[in-house]
């Protein structure tokens, strides 16, 4: 079956990790649009270190070999498919579905998709800004890992690999006293 769009973009991975998607059940790697390079002393020759902690330093330049952004070409299908399947975490307006930051962008579309410049993925769990809501802290709940009760065999009709859940018996609360 033939897309319908087969216009060629080119999108961009802000990020310096080549990020893996999936497009009409075809994987697509998207090379990285930016890498890290030694951020080198020009007086000594040396990489600077970090003040702080003495690590050493990088600065971010693009990934193409003359150091522009590296570029990848994809149907406008794919590119958006791609884009929706890698947000920054940590990023969405839990009112405005699909406001997130992506790592994919797709400057030829304009917009929000078309800002390219350089962002890594933060080590937040979802894609909702939590501080944005109302009251943060009561909308989440850490759900732990418990024992489950489980039926005999014979007993419910359960077999052993179900899960036991009562109120899924008698979902609407609808009386059994006539319904024999």
């Amino acid at each position: 079956m033939a897309q319908r769009n087969q216009t060629i973009v080119l999108v961009v991975n802000r990020s310096t990790q080549p990020l893996d998607c999936m497009s009409d059940g075809q994987p697509i790697t998207v090379r990285p649009g930016y890498k890290l390079v030694p951020d080198i002393d020009e007086q000594t020759g040396q990489q600077k270190l970090s003040p702080a902690n003495k690590a050493p330093m990088f600065k971010v330049i693009g990934a193409a070999p003359d150091g522009r952004v590296a570029c990848e070409p994809m149907t406008v299908g794919a590119a958006k498919r791609c884009r929706r399947q890698h947000p920054v975490m940590g990023t969405e307006d839990p009112e405005i579905q699909g406001s997130a930051d992506f790592l994919i962008a797709i400057p030829s579309l304009g917009g929000a998709a078309a800002d390219y410049s350089y962002l890594e993925q933060t080590d937040m769990p979802e894609a909702l800004d939590r501080s944005l809501l109302v009251q943060p802290g009561s909308r989440a709940v850490l759900v732990t890992r418990g024992r489950r009760k489980l039926p005999k065999r014979g007993s419910s009709g359960l077999n052993r690999a179900s899960v036991y859940m009562p109120e899924l018996y008698n979902p609407n609360g609808i009386g059994s006293a006539g319904m024999r």
